[in-house]
């Protein structure tokens, strides 16, 4: 069963996703639906404290500028999706999402990313799926 969701940071970021429910029921996401998520939590964290090498990779990964699934600079999801299928098929819960993209974020290995990423909580992000 496909749901509808908005994802939300702060009250400031919104973004339609489909998530897919397990048979336990668990919210989950495909790898393109938290490829976005992750986007819209740095560019959440840009707002609050504009960096310019942050703004620069958000620049990079921007899943919006092209139809279909994709980043501003195509190898940086293509990178994403071969890092997530190796460790998932299609799907992921929220809690691994979480873990999933914190450990994508220290793999790009850019400090001023890394250090926004830090700040979102776990919390931070279960609030921003169930909103």
């Amino acid at each position: 069963m496909a749901v509808e969701m908005m994802f939300q940071f702060h009250g400031i970021k919104k973004l339609d996703l489909k998530i897919i429910r397990s048979k336990k029921e668990e919210k989950s996401m495909d790898s393109f639906e938290l490829f976005k998520l992750i986007f819209y939590a740095l560019d959440d964290q840009y707002d609050q404290n504009p960096n310019e090498e942050l703004g620069q990779f958000l620049s990079s990964m921007n899943p919006f500028l092209f139809t279909g699934e994709g980043s501003a600079v195509p190898d940086i999801y293509e990178d994403f999706k071969t890092m997530f299928e190796k460790k998932y098929t299609s799907i992921t819960s929220i809690k691994e999402s979480y873990e999933f993209a914190k450990e994508y974020i220290k793999s790009i290995n850019i400090p001023s990313v890394t250090e926004a990423f830090e700040k979102v909580s776990f919390e931070a992000w279960n609030n921003a799926i169930k909103s």
